[in-house]
């Protein structure tokens, strides 16, 4: 039986996908955002990629995504738009009446209801055939077999006290930012866990990794078409890492930040005797990596203060115009 006491803002919505691991292999959950229309009401869209195409199997993944958005709070919604990237040129699109998936599951009635929850419309292009559904089902039991056993592996030796950070984490983006043959990057990671960002020791781990794993890689040392010389190839100079609680679109990971309240922490990496760009009051320097798990009050200060001088400038120069 399902109880719903109160509606949930979409960033917790995100952070009880993840905690609930909805995320598994063949379907992963790219986004979510809500519009208003007023001939199809209040909606839910939600992005996922799913190697799946078998409409049977589709159906299905798209009842267990609308029975965790309900789970999650998402009831006060007319419709759920799920719009699934299967690889193609195209996505499909699935639509569920959520009041009437709810009435469904609420009351155990049969399966064969469950069509009942899902608007006429639907626009699913592709289809399988029975040997190619038979196929898949059988390598994603072997892969999660194998990812099985690895948990239990790292589980292992992280109660040993190693490898406290792997396998915690899924890169999102990795930006180079290189300039004059120095070579820089920004790395987005997104915590597979959001409890762990409860956990500094597990925080400062993740981090730790991140800058393990990319300062021993190669990049482009001139990103810019206007930075003339030659883009050698060079290990990073300057890694900047930041590290999310709940995973979402590049887009809202990107003008997050600290105000955003998914920012677990940030982090700089510095080879050789360069100096820190960004960390330069870190709370934290945790094998050379230089930290902070909270905003810089002094430089966000300052940010306001020139912020609000460049204001009164142009202000004051608009009064002299006139």
């Amino acid at each position: 039986m399902l109880y719903f006491k109160h509606t949930l803002t979409i960033r917790i919505i995100i952070e009880r996908f993840a905690a609930g691991g909805l995320n598994r292999i063949d379907l992963e959950i790219l986004g979510v955002v809500e519009s208003n229309t007023p001939l199809a009401g209040k909606q839910l869209h939600v992005a996922v990629r799913m190697s799946m195409k078998s409409r049977t199997q589709v159906f299905g993944e798209c009842s267990r995504v609308a029975f965790h958005l309900l789970e999650a709070g998402a009831f006060e919604y007319d419709r759920f738009v799920i719009e699934i990237d299967h690889g193609e040129q195209i996505n499909s699109l699935a639509m569920i009446l959520p009041k009437k998936f709810m009435e469904i599951v609420e009351n155990d009635l049969p399966l064969e209801s469950l069509p009942e929850a899902f608007t006429d419309t639907q626009l699913l292009w592709f289809d399988e055939s029975k040997l190619k559904v038979k196929l898949r089902l059988w390598r994603t039991l072997f892969v999660t077999g194998l990812k099985q056993t690895r948990l239990e592996i790292l589980n292992a030796w992280r109660e040993n006290g190693l490898w406290i950070g792997k396998g915690r984490f899924r890169i999102r983006e990795v930006e180079n930012i290189s300039s004059q043959g120095i070579a820089r990057i920004r790395v987005r990671a997104v915590l597979k866990n959001p409890a762990d960002s409860e956990n500094i020791n597990v925080v400062r781990e993740v981090l730790y990794e991140l800058a393990k794993y990319f300062r021993r890689r190669y990049i482009r040392s001139r990103e810019s078409n206007l930075d003339s010389g030659l883009p050698w190839p060079k290990k990073p100079h300057y890694i900047f890492i930041d590290l999310f609680k709940v995973d979402g679109t590049l887009r809202w990971l990107r003008g997050g930040g600290w105000m955003g309240g998914n920012l677990v922490a940030v982090a700089e990496y510095v080879r050789g005797k360069h100096k820190p760009v960004l960390i330069d009051n870190p709370e934290e320097i945790y094998k050379g990596l230089h930290i902070r798990y909270t905003i810089d009050d002094a430089k966000a200060n300052k940010a306001l203060h020139d912020l609000a001088k460049f204001m009164m400038d142009i202000h004051k120069k608009h009064k002299q115009d006139e």
